[in-house]
């Protein structure tokens, strides 16, 4: 096998470094070369355009790049960028005004040709690894062009890699699909990101797209766009974003400017035959800072999965989220399981959330609450809402908090739930809560009567399977209305008891009309309720004694 010409960039002539590596590459010709920097302070003062089958070795030291059109570096087919570790370091240059070509690193295919630079093919069999990127201070914020941009390139591999207080998004995979174009099978491990002002690592229209194993910390910058640290999301229907691997990575947001979520899949603009198919799997999300009474969140999610359907999101951790730790968002068949959600939930939201989801899995989940701990109006709940159905929760472990007990809500008239655990308690019935949650009237199970003596809840349709919902708050002075929800298996002796109204006194639980395949089935005069001068939990008590014992 031929061995590769070997160039030394300095031993050119021109008015820069960067000048002089563009005539390395010219006198390397067609054939395939290395070219060598030595380590020093060198000025990129013109925009490089590497070749095809390029390896190029940067030494130590560091790289003011100055150009300003489409990116400082452009890079071919089968290209390797490497460096000497972090000490490798590329300055951003300062750009002030509206200049929508920040980018240091930029595929050949993006920046070439007729057609808008994004719709473009990409280049393929690309390596970058070991060096840093260094933010300039002085340059505007942009929230358009990546520091390292792929478009939509193919097998291309980026490792080991450094974006430090970069003033943009920092890595972005895919162009537009306008004319037929996607990005494929590309790998993001063993980065670090710091301080990236805009999303940290984003793809727009890609297939097999692989983060893995990489540090995100504090994303955002004072002033700056507002930073999502994981960005999935294609803005068109013909986009790709299916097939994705998003595993071990560190987020920690502790002390963030600016920051959204942790990871974000969502649809977008992409049709549903385009997106999903994905795993998030073993990531660390660090919503917020872990103290008990100053406790501050810089997260609102940790995990946010939206329209895409057949994801895998399992053995997550995510800590102190704002809001959710986990939210399960217009899909189908979404499997999460064995994840941990610790001091999640906030401002009036629930840690976990499956909205307008159907046929999911979720599955030895732990939803946990330290001592102490200042989370506000947080609630430590697992909660099922919107047109969601036929959903399947079990083995989840949900604990209380400051007097707030834990629970799963359920809304889908086909969703189950067993064999779940609340305070070290497996149960048959869901434990309840004197906390109140907002916007409790679109729940399955609603308030009936207010009039002082008598206070009852009833479903909302005729025919929903099982008995199924929620009530919390209080609707008149007096009256603290706790949350129940039960579910009837057909293997469990539920007490009757009315008073020939419909509403069901003390000690009982419901009044069942009649059974589907053995499932008890509650009508619109079927109440869990109270009488004047009964006591709320003991009633409550004796119903989840009944479906216990």
């Amino acid at each position: 096998m031929a061995l590769s010409a070997l160039v030394i960039a300095d031993r050119y002539s021109g008015a820069s470094m960067g000048h002089k590596m563009n005539a390395a590459d010219a006198d390397l010709g067609v054939a395939k070369g290395i070219i060598v920097v030595p380590p020093g302070s060198h000025s990129i003062g013109a925009q490089v355009v590497f070749s095809e089958d390029r390896t190029v070795v940067l030494g130590l030291g560091s790289y003011a790049t100055s150009d300003d059109t489409y990116g400082s570096f452009i890079f071919h087919n089968r290209c390797r960028i490497v460096g000497h570790g972090w000490g490798t370091v590329i300055n951003e240059k300062a750009l002030t005004g509206n200049n929508a070509y920040k980018a240091v690193f930029r595929d050949h295919g993006s920046w070439t040709g007729g057609v808008a630079p994004g719709d473009n093919d990409g280049v393929e069999d690309v390596y970058f690894a070991d060096f840093q990127i260094a933010g300039n201070p002085l340059s505007d914020f942009d929230s358009a062009t990546p520091t390292l941009g792929l478009g939509n390139s193919r097998r291309v591999t980026i490792e080991r890699v450094y974006l430090n207080k970069t003033r943009s998004i920092g890595i972005n995979i895919g162009g537009t699909s306008n004319t037929g174009h996607h990005a494929s099978d590309v790998w993001i491990k063993d980065c670090r990101f710091e301080n990236v002002a805009s999303q940290n690592i984003s793809n727009v229209n890609g297939r097999r797209i692989h983060v893995v194993n990489n540090t995100l910390v504090a994303a955002g910058q004072a002033g700056g766009p507002g930073a999502t640290y994981i960005d999935f999301e294609p803005n068109i229907a013909t986009d790709w974003c299916d097939a994705y691997e998003i595993s071990g990575n560190i987020i920690d947001a502790r002390g963030a400017a600016n920051a959204g979520n942790g990871i974000l899949v969502q649809r977008g603009g992409a049709t549903a035959g385009t997106v999903g198919g994905g795993v998030v799997a073993n990531n660390v999300v660090y919503g917020g800072d872990f103290g008990f009474t100053t406790a501050a969140q810089y997260i609102s999610t940790g995990i946010l999965i939206s329209g895409h359907n057949g994801v895998s999101v399992i053995g997550n951790k995510v800590r102190s989220a704002g809001q959710r730790g986990i939210w399960i968002d217009t899909c189908e068949r979404v499997s999460a399981i064995g994840n941990t959600m610790s001091q999640c939930g906030g401002g009036g939201v629930e840690a976990m959330t499956i909205s307008s989801s159907t046929n999911c899995t979720i599955k030895d989940n732990d939803l946990l609450f330290y001592t102490g701990a200042n989370q506000g109006s947080a609630l430590n709940l697992i909660v099922e809402s919107g047109t969601s159905d036929y959903n399947i929760f079990q083995g989840n472990e949900v604990n209380s908090f400051s007097g707030q007990r834990g629970a799963i809500v359920l809304v889908g008239a086909n969703s189950r739930e067993f064999d779940n655990t609340f305070d070290g308690v497996k149960a048959k019935c869901f434990p309840y809560t004197d906390s109140a949650i907002a916007g409790s009237s679109g729940l399955l199970m609603k308030l009936d009567a207010t009039t002082p003596g008598n206070v009852a809840f009833h479903t909302t349709a005729d025919t929903k399977d099982d008995v199924i919902g929620v009530l919390l708050g209080a609707p008149s002075t007096g009256y603290n209305v706790a949350l129940v929800v039960l579910i009837g298996d057909g293997s469990v002796t539920v007490p009757v008891k009315s008073d020939g109204t419909g509403t069901i006194g003390i000690g009982a639980a419901i009044q069942p009309s009649t059974t589907v395949n053995g499932h008890v089935k509650a009508g619109a005069t079927n109440r869990i309720g109270r009488n004047a001068g009964a006591s709320v939990a003991a009633s409550l008590d004796a119903i989840c004694t009944a479906m216990l014992n």
